[in-house]
């Protein structure tokens, strides 16, 4: 499963972070070399693996801060497809209501660090770009006017760097994460919200929703907007969210085989 934690290895760097264990698995580091393209220039490479480290481990401890606030415990595990908050321990039962808190905690603090990094970057003579990706999503970033930053144009384009990529993670990862698409934050927020509203049509309506919106997603990063990591994320999201619809209509006892 790709998003289920790939449990302890020998290489795991552990710490803790506002009281929450924290444990980074070697195939984060892994994804990072990935989406980072495979650089040559190991500083931009550097700073790509810091600006997705600082964005993800933001956006778990926003879930973790709010599962303490509804009695829970956890955990934070960053793996090869991002990261999770694991609950370690549970005082009640949670409900529909905390569940869609929890679920769009982790995109709210990763928002609310786009916004810090951008009225830093502000605040030292940045000017705000905004503007639409390929994808068709909303994008912010900061241009620095020449000489602002650094005499040295190595220090100025490493800097540079490293407020737009935070800005990249922060800003436009967790506007994809938000997609209803489960089992994306969006998508889970989507299907307490319509359990809570339909009943048990709530659960089906929204898996049909994560088949359709995570198919055309796939469909549309195949056709060259997007590229191959969105094309298999939402395509495996889709089909998950099919397999789990066909599982509903078999009989409880066989739903696990």
């Amino acid at each position: 499963m790709l998003f289920q934690d790939p449990g302890p290895s020998k290489a795991d760097i552990k710490f803790r972070v506002l009281g929450f264990p924290v444990r980074i698995h070697p195939y984060f580091w892994v994804m990072c070399l990935f989406l980072g393209g495979l650089r040559n220039d190991p500083g931009i490479l550097f700073i790509w693996a810091a600006a997705v480290l600082a964005s993800t481990l933001a956006h778990e401890l926003g879930h973790t801060l709010a599962m303490r606030k509804f009695g829970e415990d956890a955990e934070v595990v960053l793996h090869g497809m991002g990261g999770l908050a694991i609950p370690t321990r549970t005082r009640w039962r949670r409900t529909y209501d905390s569940q869609i808190l929890i679920s769009l905690a982790g995109p709210a603090a990763g928002f609310a660090l786009g916004a810090a990094v951008v009225l830093i970057a502000m605040a030292l003579g940045a000017k705000l770009l905004s503007g639409f990706s390929s994808f068709g999503l909303p994008y912010i970033a900061v241009d620095w006017p020449k000489g602002v930053l650094s005499s040295n144009p190595w220090a100025e384009a490493y800097i540079d760097y490293a407020f737009n990529s935070v800005l990249w993670v922060t800003v436009y990862w967790d506007l994809m994460n938000l997609m209803p698409v489960y089992p994306l934050d969006g998508g889970q927020a989507l299907r307490a919200w319509l359990e809570k509203t339909r009943g048990g049509r709530g659960l089906t309506q929204s898996l049909w929703i994560s088949v359709i919106v995570g198919a055309a997603i796939a469909v549309m990063a195949i056709a060259g907007r997007g590229g191959l990591w969105l094309a298999v994320l939402f395509g495996w999201c889709a089909w998950s969210s099919y397999q789990a619809i066909q599982a509903l209509g078999r009989p409880r006892w066989a739903r696990d085989y």
